[in-house]
């Protein structure tokens, strides 16, 4: 079990083997036919719109979660952190930092600082762009944060989330609101003595939602499940 808290995120911890998964919109037809409400029936009018509005809402969220569960093979996306430069805030143990955006499952960067089982870094988009979903595979973790920011100085937490320590489970989470940062900061910890890894830190972007052709999400994996000390 996990729980998260991040204000107007969607969070989605999955795990398995053999399965891929990728983000893709369903597009919501808006009436080509709204006019500005008569005078005559303001509520009536204003009441429909509301009740429509609301119906949409619920569409689009329900569809987009059904469809990063369970969508089809060529709704996908690109990943914004793919081979960006990526900044380690902690030690190395095993692997290199860079593994965390090779976009290769097989690769993990495991790291601490000090005597403490803590892994974190900074992954640098090259300008700011908006984005809809964070994707991480956390190993070893007992809980993680991300942090986003523009200018690299000033942050701002939109999730963090506590783990099933010997889950290594990939979580992904989504922000319907549409934020946009350059810096994305990573930080996960355990309470154990284990050193602290991750397979792949993913973003993706809301530009081309409705755009198929792009780069998915990889296969999940499930060959990080040796503890390393």
């Amino acid at each position: 079990m996990s729980t998260a808290s991040a204000v107007g995120s969607v969070m989605v911890s999955r795990s398995g083997c053999g399965e891929s998964a990728s983000l893709h919109f369903l597009k919501v037809a808006s009436s080509a036919h709204m006019r500005t409400p008569s005078r005559r029936l303001p509520r009536l009018r204003a009441g429909f719109a509301t009740a429509s509005l609301t119906r949409i809402r619920w569409v689009f969220l329900f569809s987009l979660l059904w469809l990063l569960i369970a969508g089809p093979a060529d709704a996908q996306l690109v990943n914004l952190a793919l081979n960006r430069p990526i900044t380690a805030l902690t030690d190395t143990v095993a692997g290199v930092p860079e593994d965390v955006v090779d976009g290769d499952p097989a690769t993990t960067w495991w790291s601490y600082q000090g005597t403490v089982s803590t892994l974190s870094f900074v992954v640098d988009l090259g300008r700011i762009e908006p984005f809809i979903a964070v994707v991480q595979h956390p190993l070893q973790s007992s809980e993680f944060s991300v942090d986003i920011s523009s200018d690299g100085t000033s942050w701002r937490q939109i999730h963090q989330q506590v783990l099933s320590f010997s889950a290594n489970v990939e979580v992904t989470f989504l922000r319907l609101e549409r934020p946009r940062a350059r810096f994305f900061r990573y930080t996960a910890s355990n309470a154990e003595t284990a050193y602290v890894g991750i397979v792949e830190f993913q973003v993706y972007d809301t530009d081309r939602i409705f755009v198929d052709g792009f780069e998915g999400i990889p296969p999940r994996q499930t060959s990080h499940q040796a503890r390393l000390w």
